[in-house]
């Protein structure tokens, strides 16, 4: 997996010699203010690695070598020495490296980057929390995998900046659970991962598949080591490399099941392979008595919501489906806090291939047209390098696909890389700033940034665009929303109507208009050919009734309905007026243009008449409507149990208030006075 340009600042370049690195790694950040580690200083954690010494004599117990990176005062050295290991550090802090008197032979400086060691010379190799302080790791790795004996491991942890909130200067790289996957697959590699202690944790063990080694390494799980199994099943024969472990909010696992102890508790699910799988799940969810609602989504589409009451303790669900795109996602399960205990148990999924093209048919009608077209431009051109910046394909903490769904769906051969602000688990994807990509001149073929330019502030928009053609060899595709005072009124009417994020930036900073396009490319002679997306009328129609199709809260009707939409309707929103306008423009002198992509649009009515007369469409509102209809029987059903439990708690109060008043008329006064002065004269004295 190729690396992107180091972007990363100056004191975290090795490059640039030892004394910016000591000056960083000195006691001010391992035991002062600007510390990541408790306040008494990092020889606090000497006791953290019995645990990870445990897990590793299991798995490759010693004799053997152990050589770790970013070794720091080589506490976990020292550790594996009493375990007897041959062990060894290698740290870039001078000042880490002398705090152990007693391990300074067995501790070197050096850079990580090129291990200075013999090839297939070690057993284990141990780097913690020391990939995300690399400018480029994968050398890193790449140097770790040359010094592995063929059934040597790799052990180690690095934050998950998704889940990740502080702000560590140091550190310069880091990426989520996706991409570190890939890249000890392009390794060579296997990997078993954990996110364990914290929901940022990514802890993994990566050898080389059949090793004796290797096979040990399947105890390795959440919050245990064992080959128990856990609660989550699959059939590893079909799964594609699908793994799914637990995140974060679980209760330890307990008879086969596991208790919800927070308001979220989910589980990550990875797919490593290009194409998307689809998913069925199974599951068991039982409670104790009382009344909440637990919510199953897949990152943010609702899989199911569950009544839970005291009449109906368990619920065995059977057929959640839902698409899996490539990279990292998270099934999560959402109690309503204060109601009773949950607990989760006999989770399975059955994964099958799915194609490209059925994913992207499943996603929201407006990111299909400008995607499509795009896709439609690309193999046009037959290009082979393709970046797409504000290739963030929107999801909580994820994508609904991937841009290689659109661009380069079924070809290996074609390589597609996405940036953008956000963060993003696909081994493809790289955090940057859009004024600033982290790539060399010209490093693509094709370089795609579709509804972006309307989201950058006016004043740099320029900037963006010379970006753009900075790291394009010849040709770039922008797309957005363009000033017209249709557009204008339209999107007006939206924001003030429906509470669409997007809407609302757009407004803030202003549409941009079509003259910094065209006059950008007038004057430094570049070409260009300008495609309609998106029919405003149904563009602004369509708006509404998938805002409202989303709230109904259910994934397999929103994702039939853009399938129909998107099959039959597509064609016909590629014409003006439009909503959107996208430019394909060359750098450099071609004969081609304009392209002859095909329209076929026809007329607005046909293929609208074409999806209301099919079975698919009625089968979409007959669900809806029977959900409908099934959440108002169990809400109805809730409430008159609640009810009944109100009148209950009722003629109880009445009956106590009955007995108070009984007990507070005067001859009962008077026999309870005797009663009690009796009791008193025959208590015995003491």
């Amino acid at each position: 997996m190729p690396g992107p340009q180091s972007t990363t600042p100056k004191i975290c370049d090795f490059a640039n010699g030892s004394s910016d690195l000591d000056r960083l790694y000195s006691h001010d950040y391992y035991s002062g203010a600007t510390s990541g580690y408790p306040t008494e200083g990092y020889s606090t954690l000497q006791g953290m690695w019995k645990d990870w010494l445990d897990i590793l004599t299991l798995i490759r117990p010693a004799p053997g070598t152990l050589l770790d990176l970013g070794s720091a005062y080589g506490y976990l050295v020292r550790e594996a020495l009493h375990r007897g290991y041959s062990a060894y550090g290698i740290d870039v802090s001078s000042y880490a490296l002398v705090q152990e008197r007693s391990l300074r032979e067995n501790l070197v400086r050096g850079d990580i980057h090129d291990l200075p060691f013999a090839d297939s010379s070690i057993d284990i190799i141990t780097i913690f929390d020391a990939l995300e302080h690399l400018p480029e790791p994968w050398k890193c790795l790449k140097s770790a995998v040359r010094l592995l004996k063929s059934d040597g491991i790799i052990v180690g942890a690095t934050p998950d900046p998704l889940f990740f909130e502080e702000r560590e200067p140091s550190h310069c790289f880091e990426r989520p659970p996706s991409f570190w996957i890939g890249l000890l697959r392009d390794l060579g590699m296997e990997c078993r991962f954990r996110i364990s202690a914290l929901p940022y944790n990514f802890q993994f063990i990566a050898g080389f598949p059949g090793s004796e080694t290797w096979k040990g390494s399947a105890a390795f799980k959440h919050d245990y080591i064992s080959d128990q199994k856990d609660f989550i099943h699959w059939d590893t024969s079909t799964a594609g490399g699908f793994q799914a472990v637990p995140r974060s909010g679980w209760g330890p696992l307990a008879s086969g099941k596991r208790q919800l102890l927070e308001s979220q508790a989910s589980i990550y699910l990875l797919n490593p392979e290009p194409s998307p799988r689809r998913v069925t799940l199974q599951l068991l969810a039982s409670h104790a008595p009382g009344f909440t609602q637990l919510r199953i989504r897949f990152n943010s589409l609702v899989l199911a919501e569950l009544e839970l009451t005291t009449e109906n303790l368990e619920h065995r669900l059977e057929d959640l489906r839902f698409l899996l795109p490539q990279g990292g996602h998270h099934l999560v399960f959402e109690p309503i806090p204060g109601g009773p205990s949950v607990e989760i148990s006999e989770i399975r999924f059955d994964l099958a291939p799915a194609t490209s093209e059925y994913l992207a048919r499943t996603l929201p009608f407006d990111l299909y047209q400008r995607y499509r077209l795009a896709g439609e431009i690309a193999a046009h051109l037959e290009v082979s390098h393709i970046l797409d910046v504000g290739g963030y394909l929107g999801d909580q903490h994820g994508h609904l696909a991937t841009v290689r769904d659109f661009l380069a769906a079924g070809r290996e051969d074609i390589e597609v890389v996405t940036t953008d602000v956000r963060q993003c688990d696909h081994p493809s994807h790289h955090p940057a700033d859009a004024l600033s990509q982290p790539f060399e001149n010209e490093a693509f073929d094709l370089v795609v940034s579709l509804d972006v330019l309307e989201h950058i502030q006016p004043a740099d928009r320029p900037g963006y665009l010379e970006e753009l053609f900075r790291v394009s060899r010849q040709w770039v595709l922008v797309g957005a929303p363009f000033f017209s005072d249709e557009v204008e009124a339209a999107e007006k009417e939206l924001a003030e109507t429906l509470d669409l994020r997007f809407l609302h930036e757009h407004r803030l900073l202003g549409l941009p208009r079509t003259e910094l396009i065209e006059e950008f490319c007038e004057e430094n002679g570049f070409q260009l050919q300008c495609f309609p997306s998106g029919y405003l009328p149904r563009w602004k129609q369509m708006q509404l009734l998938t805002w409202h199709l989303f709230q109904q809260k259910d994934a397999r009707a929103i994702a039939d309905f853009n399938s129909l939409y998107n099959k039959y309707c597509y064609r016909e929103d590629k014409k003006p007026p439009s909503y959107r306008k996208v430019y394909l423009i060359s750098k450099k002198k071609v004969s081609s243009l304009p392209l002859g992509i095909k329209d076929d649009v026809g007329s607005m009515e046909s293929g609208w008449e074409r999806l209301v007369a099919k079975e698919e469409f009625t089968a979409i509102f007959k669900r809806l409507q029977q959900l409908t209809e099934s959440r108002e029987r169990i809400h109805a059903d809730v409430q008159f149990l609640a009810n009944a439990r109100q009148e209950h708690i009722r003629l109880l109060l009445e009956e106590r208030e009955q007995l108070v008043a009984q007990l507070n008329r005067p001859l009962l006064k008077i026999a309870k006075s005797r009663w009690s002065e009796r009791r008193r004269r025959k208590k015995p004295a003491k």
